[in-house]
């Protein structure tokens, strides 16, 4: 994932030059990322099709978080 400061910095170079930018999302990006394993608990909501190929996958793990 991009850092939001490595965007603005970017559009603002970008739109001094008048050049046209764009942005994009892509879904479930951050899922990708590793964690650390310092002992910090991460909280994440996943919504879409990825909750039930996280379901089939392992439903021991996730089925109990699944609202």
């Amino acid at each position: 994932m991009a850092a939001t400061e490595a965007i603005l910095i970017t559009g603002v170079i970008e739109a001094e030059k008048l050049r046209d930018i764009m942005t994009f999302y892509i879904p479930n990006s951050f899922v990708q990322t590793p964690i650390p394993q310092d002992g910090d608990k991460v909280m994440m909501e996943i919504r879409g099709p990825l909750v039930d190929i996280l379901c089939e996958i392992c439903p021991v793990i996730y089925d109990d978080f699944v609202i």
